[in-house]
């Protein structure tokens, strides 16, 4: 058993991976795209890295030492349960392969072992890049003894598991609901929406602390208190800080030994409902009762289009990936109307936010619609049905622009709706206004046109899950990077060049957005399928 589910693992990590391109002869192309997701990855990879060490060493400057443990613990473990909900549907469920898979030799068991664990280790690389650079910023603050560096180590490895458990079981319960009923898709968006709404409001809620009650002599006992709230919020936590500040081999026992009897208990309990699962999703019920109407006639653009609205709505891991940009857009600007600016500038870390958040608003709801570009995977997710496009009796330019329209249809109302809010909200011109309300509606052509322009140079098609183009694939990270960061990029001058006008920042921004959105679709205009 262990042998193939380490082999299963292998063969999983291989393909989402895409190691095989660098096997592949005459396929440069795809080593192209393996070594640019590559670059992407260690340049995101380095920034958290650093952003982990930033926060290590600003806690033990002011004596907080003994709460990171507790508080990497936790950081990773909320990151982890927040994205691997995500992802658990397309790894653990509604697998492209699963009638493949299911046929093989092997028990159920055992497949559940080898997913579960390919969605470990992806896990582990996360908890590293945030644990690894807090512990180093304790070394360097705190006299350490030689177990430290075993009981960290240990502590990194460990970690993923309850988290990576606790979400796959969210996942299968989302799942096995939404499963007896009729739309099943539908049904397990909507509930993972719902579930991940409740888990921001919960952080939110959870880490707000009202710093105006703190005073100096507070610093003292200020350790203790945060150490408490982390340990009451997760137990775990406790007996790991244990394990570090007091070189407690007991405690690393018991935190080890939990979290392995969670995981091997969840492997027994999910392998019995697996197959049910997995069936219901991919059954689908017809009514008997149809009769033939009045037919509907209509263009080969409609017909397109309506074909990819359904195709992005009929999956919950292309609604949950690409649209959180939506989402948040959304909670932003509704909460932006009803929560006190003191509450708001507190939750923007620059200095002298107060007079600057007017200007930054319109490139915060850019970079928001960006993390939202649908078009960068679209084509791609056709896998090896492809062809069927191919074989239309239709130019390639109409195909494109279907689905670039789908973008524009999840990104124009957002832009537009959300954008008056925060206008009424923070606007103290009527010129000021139509620029918070103008710039995201320019900046909704850009992202569309350089999404497909990303997916017709980086297609991919031959992939066995969805979730690995949509989350892990170079088209999603280039257009999530090329589309969300240009959209923030001006409040990079905003901070750091003192005098600039928002007026003066809006002509220059239009300009750039419309000479660059009328090139690249130029280019996809005159592309191939």
């Amino acid at each position: 058993m262990k042998n193939n589910t380490l082999l299963l693992c292998k063969a999983l990590l291989i393909n989402q991976l895409k190691f095989n391109a660098l096997k592949s002869k005459g396929y440069s192309r795809n080593k192209g795209r393996f070594y640019l997701m590559l670059v992407v990855i260690v340049i995101l990879s380095a920034s958290l890295m650093g952003y982990a060490y930033m926060i290590g060493d600003s806690f033990s400057v002011i004596g907080l030492s003994e709460v990171l443990p507790a508080y990497g613990l936790v950081v990773s473990s909320f990151l982890l349960l927040f994205f691997t909900v995500l992802k658990s549907n397309g790894t653990l469920f509604a697998l492209k392969d699963y009638e493949m898979v299911m046929s093989l030799p092997v028990k159920t068991r055992t497949i559940i072992a080898s997913r579960f664990l390919v969605m470990y280790a992806l896990n582990v690389g996360v908890v590293l890049l945030v644990m690894l650079p807090m512990g180093i910023a304790y070394v360097q603050h705190n006299t350490v003894s030689a177990l430290f560096y075993p009981i960290w180590l240990v502590g990194m490895l460990i970690a993923p598991l309850f988290p990576t458990t606790i979400a796959a079981i969210i996942g299968a319960l989302i799942v096995w609901v939404a499963s007896k009923f009729r739309h099943t898709n539908a049904l397990v968006t909507i509930f993972s929406l719902l579930f991940l709404m409740a888990f921001l409001s919960l952080s939110f809620f959870v880490g707000k602390v009202d710093q105006s009650s703190f005073t100096t002599e507070d610093m003292t006992n200020m350790g203790g208190m945060i150490g408490d709230m982390i340990n009451d919020l997760y137990p775990l936590a406790s007996l790991f800080t244990e394990a570090v500040i007091e070189n407690n081999i007991i405690s690393l026992g018991i935190f080890v030994g939990l979290s392995m009897a969670w995981y091997l208990l969840f492997l027994a309990l999910l392998s019995k409902k697996y197959k049910a699962i997995n069936t219901a999703l991919f059954t689908h019920s017809t009514r008997s009762n149809y009769q033939l109407d009045v037919l509907e006639e209509g263009t080969p653009m409609k017909a397109l289009y309506k074909k990819e609205l359904k195709r992005f709505f009929s999956s919950s891991v292309y609604v949950l990936n690409v649209g959180m940009g939506l989402l948040m857009a959304w909670v932003l600007s509704i909460a932006a109307l009803f929560l006190p600016t003191e509450m708001i500038m507190e939750m923007i870390p620059i200095e002298g936010a107060e007079g600057l958040i007017e200007s930054m608003l319109p490139f915060i709801i850019c970079g928001l619609l960006g993390m939202s570009c649908t078009a960068c995977v679209s084509l791609s997710l056709e896998g090896k049905n492809i062809w069927i496009l191919q074989s239309l009796p239709t130019s390639p330019k109409t195909i494109f622009h279907s689905k670039m329209l789908v973008n524009l249809t999840l990104l124009i109302p957002t832009a537009l709706i959300c954008s008056i809010l925060l206008s009424i909200r923070f606007a103290s011109s009527f010129s000021s206004a139509l620029i918070i309300i103008g710039l995201p509606l320019m900046y909704c052509l850009f992202i569309p046109v350089w999404g497909m322009f990303i997916d017709i140079k980086l297609g991919y098609y031959d992939w066995v899950s969805e979730t690995a183009i949509i989350k892990q694939s170079a088209n999603a990270l280039a257009g999530l990077i090329g589309s969300g960061l240009l959209g923030l990029l001006p409040i990079v001058l905003i901070l750091f060049v003192d005098g600039l006008s928002l007026l003066v920042i809006a002509v220059v921004a239009s300009l750039v957005i419309l000479s660059a959105s009328g090139f690249l679709y130029k280019v996809v205009a005159d592309a191939s399928l």
